[in-house]
């Protein structure tokens, strides 16, 4: 059932709640966040003073999944996460502090919204232990798809590769046999210097 009440006033109410009836330190935290509407990002993103939410995401979310959405969010803050990056790849980054934060409220019975994934072995490692995780998952990801499409294309540029030495071969045969001719010919107007280079 569609809510009657707007973005924001959703919001309030969910962070109220996530003081009340989850835990008075995520409420608190959510409390102190700046709220502001942006149609840059697809879902939701902090800042460190600020909870941006699309609101055409926000839609599609139940009061249950929406507190779920914003105590996610306040604990990117509560971890630093937006600090720690350090020259990592972003888009890598964020994914290892995702599975990090999911983890953690996945212990406390949230509920998430559909198509989250979350891997509770995550649950005791930091943001920077799963970077190096998915770092080397994405390095091994990459070499199978280049060796994939090696061995895809590898058996007949091998054997286009043996043609064409065949027939570079017979190339050469045959005009070694002409330029014996024209040596034979020219023997008595080259130099010792060019007949050694021949």
């Amino acid at each position: 059932m569609k809510s009657m009440l707007s973005p924001s006033d959703r919001i309030s109410k969910a962070r109220v709640q996530l003081l009340l009836n989850y835990s008075p330190f995520w409420g608190t935290l959510a409390l102190k966040l700046k709220v502001e509407p942006s149609e840059v990002i697809d879902t939701f993103a902090v800042d460190g003073t600020t909870l941006f939410y699309n609101a055409d995401f926000m839609a599609t979310l139940s009061d249950k999944e929406l507190i779920t959405v914003i105590a996610h969010e306040v604990m990117h803050c509560a971890l630093r996460h937006m600090y720690r990056i350090e020259g990592r790849d972003m888009e890598t980054w964020n994914q290892a502090c995702d599975h990090v934060v999911n983890a953690l409220l996945q212990k406390s019975n949230f509920e998430f919204p559909k198509d989250i994934v979350i891997d509770g072995k995550y649950a005791s490692m930091s943001a920077e232990e799963v970077y190096n995780i998915l770092k080397q998952q994405n390095k091994q990801q990459q070499q199978q798809q280049q060796q994939s499409v090696g061995s895809g294309a590898g058996g007949q540029s091998q054997d286009d590769d043996e043609d064409e030495d065949e027939e570079d071969s017979d190339d050469e045969e045959q005009d070694g046999d002409e330029d014996g001719d024209d040596e034979e010919q020219e023997d008595d107007q080259q130099s010792p210097k060019q007949q050694g280079q021949k």
